[in-house]
């Protein structure tokens, strides 16, 4: 079921891979006891933040790829202007 989700790949594209194919196989996925045996709190809301952009169909990486791109532009003209 998730052979050929490389290890190497992105945390955040291989989490969301690894909900999408869990839920399309019927493996229930909780997060409240996934997030109690995970000892960072960050990681565990990092989860919880992919398992919902999946469950409403959002690519999540596409999101953040995007809004970083317009942090880019936002650094770029901020380093531009004249002080």
């Amino acid at each position: 079921m998730i052979d050929g989700i490389p290890r190497a790949q992105g945390a955040l594209a291989r989490a969301q891979q690894l909900l999408s194919r869990a839920r399309r196989a019927g493996v229930p996925v909780d997060l409240d006891a996934l997030a109690a045996g995970v000892a960072d709190p960050w990681a565990a809301r990092l989860l919880a933040l992919v398992a919902e952009t999946e469950v409403d169909g959002v690519d999540a990486e596409g999101v953040l790829r995007a809004s970083l791109e317009r942090l880019e532009e936002h650094i770029r003209r901020a380093e531009d202007a004249p002080s």
